[in-house]
């Protein structure tokens, strides 16, 4: 999956704090959580910033009082619980792209390192020569 869905793009802020609208919210949420760790599995990371805009708007959603309350609707708590589980593999995704991205920089940083010098002042220059 290259972009999110149309139907999570196009967010509006509700205009009121019905349990609908933050159920809509929270259903937003999973959508993009889901098509985001997809493409994070599939090691296509090219709609990040885009994820992250509708997280967000989807989360600000959610803090607004919606009158959500898993004690009165049952099937609330287990989405609470699904959307946890995305979350957690969500944040693990997102750590092991953020690791590959800081091991491919080290690797470009040493390259450009070493084409850059002559070994002057390198910590294994003259001495490894002559007594290595």
């Amino acid at each position: 999956m290259e972009k999110p869905s149309e139907k999570a793009e196009t967010m509006e802020p509700p205009l009121s704090t019905s349990p609908e609208l933050g159920k809509a919210a929270l259903a937003r949420l999973e959508k993009a959580l889901d098509e985001e760790n997809e493409a994070l599995a599939n090691f296509n990371a090219s709609s990040i910033n885009e994820f992250s805009r509708i997280k967000t708007q989807c989360l600000l959603e959610l803090q607004r009082p919606a009158g959500l309350n898993p004690a009165q609707d049952p099937g609330l708590q287990t989405r609470l619980q699904a959307l946890q589980q995305k979350l957690e593999l969500n944040r693990w995704l997102l750590h092991l792209h953020l690791e590959a991205a800081k091991e491919v920089s080290a690797v470009i940083t040493a390259a450009i390192r070493d084409s850059e010098s002559d070994g002057t002042y390198s910590r294994y220059s003259g001495a490894a020569k002559v007594y290595g």
